[in-house]
């Protein structure tokens, strides 16, 4: 169930709007001869107030939270369970120039199991031409992981799972940019972006296929695990309603296991993508032909002798 309702202010920018929503979920199922139930009772309310500081150059936008949760997971033998209640406030900042965009936030949380939460997030972009833009973001997140369910398609194997000692919050820093450039290709209509992104874990909770054979270990990491994110897209109208474009990607994306730095199991390092896409002038067909490829992927493994465990 979701509603949302508004109330405008004496100024065309001013406005006060308040979210709600309520969700009940049940998941019972059957992995082979494994079994796994889950419910979720999830409220949340948002309240949202924007306005401007004497012109609409300066925008600031602030409010409320509180969000009400109780998820029981069970499967096997393993039963994870909890009640979240967390009130928070926010405040956001926007600044407009003739070249400039800048978004500056905090957040802050009060979680009844992992108390004070600071958010902040920064978002930027310059204009340094007619052609071009460049973009920069900041900022912290974290979340509360549900490991079972985020994982539920392991169940599918006969592999033990070993649950987390505790499950406390992944916390994350990330930063990056991005490059976007219009330009002519033989006097047609052509776009590049580049983009870079980091994400550094003080905390994350993996999954372990490679310490021991025949076994799943959930465990937290700290400061053990990072994501780099590197992406090139090309795309280009050489003759009208015809577009090519053109993308690489790369992750470099990795955490602990059996005590070394390792790529992710089953994240592929290298990924392309090429789609043409045409659309006839009366606008009624559109074709498109779409191919991507994806690079070797890291299988788990292990040193330990099956036969010793």
């Amino acid at each position: 169930a979701f509603a949302k309702t508004g109330f405008f202010g004496k100024k065309p920018a001013q406005s006060l709007g308040i979210v709600y929503h309520a969700k009940y979920h049940l998941l019972d199922g059957t992995f082979g001869l494994r079994p796994f139930s889950g419910e979720e009772k999830r409220g949340f309310i948002n309240i949202i107030y924007d306005d401007y500081i004497k012109t609409t150059d300066h925008k600031i936008k602030s409010g409320m939270s509180f969000l009400y949760l109780e998820i029981d997971q069970q499967a096997d033998s393993i039963f994870n369970g909890r009640k979240e209640l967390v009130p928070g406030a926010f405040l956001e900042y926007t600044l407009t120039t003739s070249r400039w965009s800048v978004v500056s936030g905090m957040r802050y949380d009060y979680h009844n199991l992992f108390k004070h939460q600071l958010t902040p997030r920064l978002h930027a972009k310059y204009t340094l031409d007619e052609y071009t833009d460049i973009r920069f973001t900041a900022g912290r997140g974290w979340r509360v992981p549900n490991y079972m369910v985020d994982n539920i398609s392991l169940l599918a194997s006969s592999k033990t799972w070993v649950a987390p000692t505790e499950v406390i919050p992944e916390i994350s820093w990330n930063f990056g940019g991005s490059i976007v450039k219009d330009f002519k290709l033989f006097s047609k209509k052509a776009n590049i972006a580049f983009d870079v992104y980091h994400t550094r874990f003080t905390n994350q909770l993996i999954v372990d296929r490679d310490s021991i054979a025949n076994a799943v270990v959930f465990k937290n990491l700290e400061n053990a695990s990072y994501s780099n994110s590197i992406q090139l897209e090309f795309s280009w109208t050489p003759i009208r309603n015809f577009d090519i474009r053109l993308a690489y990607k790369f992750l470099d994306v990795k955490a602990l296991y059996n005590g070394t730095m390792q790529q992710q199991v089953m994240i592929p390092r290298h990924r392309g993508f090429t789609n043409l896409a045409y659309r006839t002038r009366n606008k009624r067909w559109e074709y498109d032909l779409t191919v991507s490829i994806f690079g070797q992927s890291r299988l788990p493994g292990y040193d330990q002798d099956p036969t010793q465990l």
